[in-house]
C-alpha cells in the first residue's frame, strides 16, 4: 500500500494493520505484522489395503498373523500386526481398522496426513508385508496377496494285464 496518510486531521498518527477478509477455501490465514500467510490446511486421508488369501479357502483360524508395514514416500513409518481373529496391534498414534470377515481382508489406516509439513507435496503411501511363513507374498498397489504354494505329489502306479500274458495278441503296445 502506498500514499497512505500518516496523521489524522488532529495530528495523531494513524495505526495501520492488515487483515485478510476473504481467505481462499482450504486455507488458514495468519498475520504477523505486515506479512499475511495463507497455509494450506492439512487434510487427512485413509489408506485402504486389500489382503487376499489364495490358500484353498482356509478358515481364518488356520491362517497365520500378518505384519504389514506402512510406508510414506518410501520410508517405513508404522508396522501393524493383524491376527487371524481380527485383533490389531498398531503403534501409538495410528488408527487401524480391520475386517477379516471375508476374503479379502480389508485393512484401513485412518486419518493419515495428506500433505508434507510445508504443504508443498502430497505424501505417497504404500505398503509392504513381512514374509508369512509357508506363503508366497506379492504386493500390487494396494493389494497384498498371500499364496499357499501347491505341493507336488508323486504316485506310483502298478498296472496288471489279465490276458494270459497276451496269448491272443490283443494287448496294445
Amino acid at each position: 500500500f502506498t500514499g497512505l496518510a500518516k496523521y489524522d486531521s488532529e495530528g495523531h498518527p494513524y495505526t495501520y494493520y492488515v487483515e485478510e477478509t476473504t481467505v481462499p477455501g482450504g486455507y488458514t490465514s495468519s498475520v504477523n505484522g505486515e506479512t499475511v500467510t495463507n497455509t494450506l490446511n492439512q487434510a487427512n486421508i485413509n489408506k485402504v489395503i486389500q489382503k487376499v488369501w489364495v490358500d484353498g479357502g482356509k478358515a481364518n483360524a488356520d491362517r497365520p498373523a500378518i505384519t504389514v508395514n506402512l510406508l510414506r514416500d518410501g520410508t517405513k513409518i508404522a508396522t501393524v500386526t493383524v491376527k487371524n481373529d481380527g485383533t490389531v496391534v498398531a503403534p501409538e498414534g495410528y488408527t487401524v481398522e480391520v475386517n477379516t470377515g471375508a476374503n479379502p481382508w480389508v485393512i484401513t489406516f485412518k486419518d493419515l496426513p495428506q500433505y508434507n509439513d510445508a504443504r508443498t507435496a502430497e505424501y505417497v503411501y504404500t505398503v509392504s508385508e513381512e514374509q508369512v511363513e509357508g506363503y508366497q507374498t506379492t504386493v500390487n498397489g494396494d493389494t497384498i496377496t498371500n499364496t499357499l504354494p501347491q505341493a507336488n505329489v508323486s504316485y506310483t502306479l502298478t498296472k496288471y494285464w489279465v490276458d494270459g500274458n497276451n496269448e491272443n495278441g490283443t494287448r496294445p503296445e
